[in-house]
């Protein structure tokens, strides 16, 4: 059977610690914002914990978006990827 379209060929990364780095801090920042996320959902809102909470999720967020920023941003200047 013969595939119609063009063929993508996927784009080979070379090694970079920078990019590791970055993509390592993403994962964790979305697993520790996830984990906040689900606190948060799960503690009523009259409780006197429940402002901090949000707020830490907020802090959390904030930093999981400027670090996928920044891997954006390294892989497009350092890296021709887009």
């Amino acid at each position: 059977m013969k595939r119609s379209g063009f063929q993508v060929r996927m784009h080979l990364k070379s090694p970079c610690d920078e990019r590791d780095r970055l993509s390592s801090e993403c994962s964790r920042l979305l697993a520790e914002w996830l984990a906040w996320k689900d606190e948060v959902s799960q503690t009523k809102k009259n409780d006197r914990a429940y402002g901090e909470k949000l707020e830490l999720m907020k802090e959390v967020h904030r930093k999981l978006k400027a670090a996928n920023e920044e891997l954006t941003q390294h892989a497009i200047r350092d890296h021709g990827c887009w």
